[in-house]
């Protein structure tokens, strides 16, 4: 899933965004390893699948809705398994 996430910031201009999702990557990684895991894959390679399909086919507007829906359920998976994470305070060291 990592591989899908950087293909889509690979794109001219995406720097910023796969600045922040590494980031975000490596925050959650130090919060909860693995436990990724836990969530049902199936579901994600889906919406992946969703997303790829929308930007090759150019439509824009309905990957960005895509990914929208994406980050609010994956929110929502992860304060369920982890209640009161996302308010959290990230630290680096």
């Amino acid at each position: 899933m990592r591989e899908f996430h950087e293909s889509i910031v690979s794109v001219p201009g995406g720097e910023l965004l796969a600045m922040f999702l590494r980031a975000l990557d490596e925050a959650l990684a130090m919060r909860i390893g693995n436990s990724i895991a836990v969530f049902e894959a199936h579901e994600m390679v889906g919406v992946h699948e969703e997303i790829a399909a929308a930007i090759k086919a150019g439509d824009g507007d309905t990957a960005a809705q895509l990914c929208v829906e994406h980050r609010k359920a994956n929110l929502k998976r992860y304060e369920r398994t982890f209640p009161g994470i996302s308010r959290e305070e990230v630290r680096w060291i």
